[in-house]
């Protein structure tokens, strides 16, 4: 395990950092290398973590040219440590994500294994994706995707391909509610989303619904700071039955106590090739309304724990919504489908999965 390297770009709360979280509880010795500038699950795992440049620049262009440099000073910082290895032909590069692909380079040139662990189809611009996409071709020895949609859509040719589906954490897989628990949480009457800041994910959609179902709570978790939340939203009209927070401390206790959560993501623009947060949602006993494609299809089984529904359907949202809203029945017979849906997922059948494939490599 000390021959395991990790790299990843950019560290924050968001899905693709949360899982790798999880992996990295298995190698505790491994080496991994994140880009500067960012903070989230990724650093606070207690592992040996290695900075490479990397920031955002105020436009495409200037972000485009220091994702540029940050792969080049990934490159040197990997060959500087992969030289000293005695033999690399036991090291394997784990690379989270398609976007370090300085990584892959250094790999290759000391003849170490590359595992690419995918979770990702969207990505602009679109040359940019070709490009990334013809380097897992020729460098890598295994791929490892979160769905088999992701595994179908991206149809590369590296010899060993494989599905490990996300799991949730341990503290998820451990929720348990009683009849009175679940029974205040669905006279909450709170419907809850968790997304990035950007129209693609279904805000837009979100804010219209808050404002046609007035009686509802609805809440908004934003993965972004404060200053760019304010400034998005003052072009918004924002029903006053809508909470906005940025990166909530807790977000365990936000599915717990939401009667409802959505995943309101544009096909056309952004597809979910997992999910995490529906999964999350379902660990809590609360029913899901996800995307018709991608990956929630293969986690939500549509009309038992949730909905696959298209997030432009406000309508059918809508009507879904009152329903279970007015039949506390039919409303907790889906939330108890939905953990039972969830233990599917177990941390320890990821674990077991996880290790045995990046190991194997």
């Amino acid at each position: 395990m000390n021959n395991t390297y990790f790299v990843h770009l950019l560290d924050d709360f968001s899905g693709s950092p949360k899982v790798l979280s999880l992996v990295l509880r298995n190698f505790p010795c491994s080496k991994v290398f994140i880009g500067s500038s960012s903070q989230g699950f990724i650093s606070g795992t207690g592992n040996v973590l290695y900075e490479y440049f990397y920031k955002r620049g105020n436009n495409k262009f200037a972000t485009l040219l220091y994702y540029i440099l940050s792969q080049l000073h990934l490159f040197f910082i990997m060959c500087q440590q992969l030289k000293k290895e005695s033999d690399t032909k036991n090291v394997t590069v784990v690379i989270n994500t398609i976007l370090p692909f300085g990584a892959a380079f250094a790999a290759k040139l000391y003849k170490a294994k590359v595992v690419y662990y995918i979770h990702e189809t969207s990505i602009a611009p679109k040359l940019l994706k070709v490009f990334l996409l013809k380097i897992i071709n020729n460098l890598s020895d295994k791929n490892i995707y979160v769905s088999q949609y992701l595994l179908n859509d991206l149809q590369l040719r590296t010899l060993h391909q494989t599905v490990v589906y996300n799991s949730i954490s341990k503290e998820f897989e451990c929720i348990r509610l009683d009849q009175s628990e679940l029974k205040r949480k669905w006279e909450s009457k709170r419907v809850f989303m968790a997304c990035s800041l950007k129209d693609y994910k279904g805000i837009p959609e979100f804010l219209s619904l808050a404002k046609e179902l007035k009686v509802f709570n609805f809440k908004l978790a934003i993965n972004d700071e404060p200053h760019n939340a304010e400034s998005y939203f003052s072009k918004l009209r924002v029903p006053k039955n809508v909470s906005i927070e940025c990166r909530p401390q807790n977000i365990l206790s936000e599915y717990k106590e939401s009667f409802l959560v959505l995943n309101l993501s544009d096909q056309h623009a952004w597809i979910e090739t997992f999910g995490l947060t529906i999964l999350e949602a379902m660990s809590a006993y609360t029913p899901v309304i996800g995307p018709i494609v991608g990956g929630p299809v293969e986690v939500i089984r549509n009309g038992i724990d949730g909905f696959n529904i298209d997030s432009k359907d406000v309508s059918q949202i809508y009507k879904i919504i009152k329903e279970y809203s007015m039949d506390y029945s039919l409303w907790c017979e889906m939330a108890i489908s939905a953990k039972g849906r969830s233990n599917v997922f177990s941390l320890s059948k990821f674990d077991e999965n996880i290790v045995r494939e990046i190991l194997g490599a």
